[in-house]
């Protein structure tokens, strides 16, 4: 109820569908999982924390390799260098 309050353009609602889907990860909810991800990638494209949840979590389950591939580099250039 709360969420559909929140303009579902805005960072903030980027941000509590990624904070959800990981919740949802926790309880093993993995379709739930990548449909907040990939929202909240939508609203928000190139977060490199939202990018590396996503790709790790579909390299544990072996599932969208190439995606995941693919998320990396534009995570790999959102952090800072070692």
């Amino acid at each position: 109820k709360v969420l559909s309050q929140i303009d579902s353009s805005s960072t903030m609602y980027a941000n509590i569908l990624y904070r959800r889907g990981g919740s949802y990860e926790k309880i093993g909810n993995e379709k739930k999982l990548d449909e907040d991800l990939l929202k909240s990638l939508e609203i928000n494209p190139n977060k490199p924390f939202v990018l590396n949840y996503l790709a790790y979590a579909w390299l544990e389950r072996n599932y969208r390799i190439p995606p995941y591939k693919r998320a990396l580099h534009p995570a790999g250039r959102g952090l800072p260098a070692a």
